[in-house]
């Protein structure tokens, strides 16, 4: 009969055509479940150029098992070597060769491999870096060291080249490079399979299960650590005398490190000693052209006024300014004549007092006297009449005691009419009292005023040296001591407030005082950071003014600016100045005096109405003499005098107001 086998050169029958289909659909069903089952790790595929005898060669991997078959010497073995090589073992490790020269193809210079591992899945390695593929590229060259190892992500962009990355990703995939078990060469299989040498067994046992390579580098660390030990015996022999002569370097160094310090402080002596001289002339220098800008600016303002003058009357005013120095020199007259006259009144009744208090005491006692005559009178009465025994007698007696008691009555009208006379002259010494007190109440006044006037003409002629000296008699030294302490302070104080507020505009010059009323003693005060700043800070006040120093107030630094504005359509003081730049000045005088509440008015009666209308927006109103309009309740206005007559720390022409308070 028909035989019903095949021979091995017998080639199977074809299928029918949709046999054939359906097979293939199937493979590539389980093909496509078992990629579902493991997406990370797996090669995709291999690219060789010019690696051993491929010259241009690519494979593709299915994500299964893949069968690789062709003739002897047709390239199989070097898929699993370029697979080595590329995945960073050794070329001796591929059996092929011990160098990776020896792995680029005859004739040519450059040889390139590329793995391109699947990175998909939960298993992933870092997929936002490198996406859904892993690409390992290694470049062996003929020339150079070895063969650099670039890792890529799936779009070809470059993530690193070092051997850390590359084992990383191989130790995340559990991939074993030389591992027999992972990669078995022809060799090793052949060595496993055709022998039956138990020391070849072991070694593949020993090799696949990676003790070899622990072996070999537990002997290299204890081959190192004899090394070590070598060594540190022999650097131990050496150490004492390195030591001593550490000691003889160190002793020398601090010598070395004394000198040049000492040749440096020598140096910048000698450098401080070169600028100081630079520094007084430069000094001079800007003293002198300050001097010269000053003369330059009144030389341009009298040539002001002497052109404004050409027209002028010179003869007339003359007459006129010296008709107003007599009236002034004859008020002065006046004034004194009076001062005198009060002087002596009040001298006169001061020895007036003097009588009548004497005068007084004399009577006083005088009335004593007479109350004591009058007691013994009464008692030297009852007892006469008590021991009177006869009748006769008796009406004599009674006689005389009549008599008695009519001197008596006499004294007693002498008496009330000393005290009719006592209070007539203790109503005169009371009045007298008052005038006294009245003449030496406006005497205080008129001293008081007499020293405020010259304190502002002290300040005043100071501030034209220094603008500094028109806020304290000390504020040069103040600031200087300051500057000097100034690593003592967290935060360096900031003061004479005053000398950052400006006026602005010539238009705003006429309310200079009621600005100056407006921040009165803030405007010579000083702010600090903090508790500690102005502790330190009024130690050196004191050591300048005693006990009676400027204000200091503590607030903290901000370096930001209030923003600022006004409720009200008319002019306050806010917009009349120019604050500094500085924002913790600036929110500092904001919030003692808020002068963006405080408006100027012309005349009372509009000041009157505008404090009523205006409500919480308006603290106060100031006049033009600084005269102060406020709201006392819900309707009723106070109206307060104002403490000074003429502006004394933001004025700009100096000379003008000391003349006028001369």
């Amino acid at each position: 009969g028909s035989s019903m086998g095949r021979s091995a050169g017998e080639k199977s029958p074809p299928l029918p055509q949709n046999e054939n289909g359906r097979k293939r659909q199937r493979r590539a069903q389980d093909e496509k479940e078992n990629d579902q089952g493991r997406k990370s790790g797996i090669i995709r595929r291999i690219e060789m150029k010019n690696f051993l005898c491929h010259e241009n060669f690519t494979i593709r991997l299915g994500p299964n098992i893949n069968f690789i078959h062709g003739q002897n010497g047709s390239g199989k073995s070097a898929i699993l070597a370029a697979l080595q090589v590329c995945l960073g073992s050794r070329a001796s490790q591929t059996k092929r060769s011990t160098s990776l020269k020896g792995l680029i193809k005859t004739g040519r210079e450059v040889a390139t491999i590329r793995v391109v591992l699947k990175n998909e899945g939960s298993e992933a390695f870092n997929p936002k870096e490198f996406g859904k593929s892993i690409i390992v590229e290694r470049t062996l060259k003929r020339t150079g060291n070895g063969g650099p190892i670039k890792i890529k992500s799936d779009t070809g962009k470059l993530i690193g080249k070092t051997r850390a990355i590359l084992d990383d990703i191989l130790t995340h995939f559990s991939i074993k490079v030389n591992n027999p078990c992972v990669l078995l060469t022809q060799d090793d299989a052949r060595a496993l399979i055709g022998t039956s040498d138990p020391h070849q067994k072991y070694d593949f046992f020993m090799r696949a299960t990676l003790f070899t390579e622990l072996w070999e580098q537990l002997l290299l660390i204890q081959a190192n650590i004899k090394s070590a030990k070598r060594v540190i015996e022999v650097l131990e022999t050496r150490k004492n005398g390195l030591e001593e002569r550490k000691k003889v370097a160190d002793k020398k160094l601090r010598d070395c490190n004394h000198l040049k310090q000492l040749q440096n402080e020598i140096h910048n002596l000698r450098q401080k000693l070169f600028w100081s001289a630079i520094v007084e002339k430069e000094k001079e220098k800007d003293e002198l052209e300050k001097a010269i800008q000053k003369l330059v600016e009144k030389k341009t303002l009298y040539t002001e006024k002497i052109e404004g003058l050409e027209e002028v009357d010179i003869d007339g005013l003359m007459e006129d300014r010296g008709k107003q120095i007599e009236e002034r020199n004859a008020a002065v007259k006046a004034f004194k004549t009076k001062y005198d006259a009060l002087g002596s009144t009040l001298r006169s009744k001061k020895t007036q007092k003097k009588n009548l208090l004497r005068e007084i005491a004399k009577h006083k006692g005088l009335i004593k006297g007479a109350m004591r005559t009058i007691s013994n009178c009464k008692m030297e009465i009852t007892e006469l009449r008590e021991s009177v025994p006869g009748d006769g007698e008796r009406k004599r007696k009674i006689n005389e005691l009549e008599q008695i008691e009519k001197e008596l009555e006499g004294l007693e009208k002498r008496r009330e009419e000393k005290d009719i006379e006592l209070n007539e002259y203790l109503k005169t010494g009371d009045t007298h009292d008052r005038e006294i007190a009245k003449y030496l109440g406006q005497r205080q006044d008129i001293e008081r005023k007499k020293r405020q006037i010259k304190t502002q003409l002290d300040r005043l002629r100071a501030g034209q040296k220094s603008s500094l000296a028109r806020f304290g008699k000390y504020a040069v030294q103040v600031n200087a001591d300051i500057k000097k302490n100034a690593r003592r302070f967290k935060e360096l104080p900031r003061g004479p407030l005053g000398q950052f507020v400006a006026i602005r505009g010539k238009r705003n010059e006429q309310w200079t005082l009621a600005i100056e009323e407006c921040f009165g003693n803030i405007l010579s005060a000083y702010v600090v950071d903090n508790p500690n700043d102005g502790r330190i800070l009024k130690g050196i006040l004191h050591k300048f003014y005693g006990k009676q120093i400027p204000l200091v107030i503590t607030q903290r630094k901000r370096d930001t600016m209030y923003p600022v504005r006004s409720r009200c359509r008319a002019p306050s003081i806010y917009s009349m100045i120019n604050i500094s730049k500085d924002p913790w000045v600036h929110n500092v005088l904001v919030d003692q005096r808020s002068p963006e509440r405080v408006y100027v008015m012309e005349n009372e009666n509009q000041a009157f109405d505008f404090v009523r209308q205006s409500g919480p927006n308006c603290t106060y109103t100031l006049l033009r003499n600084a005269t102060k309009i406020s709201l006392k309740g819900h309707s009723d206005v106070l109206k307060t005098q104002p403490r000074r007559r003429c502006s004394s720390y933001l004025v700009t022409d100096v000379s003008r107001n000391i003349r006028q308070l001369e």
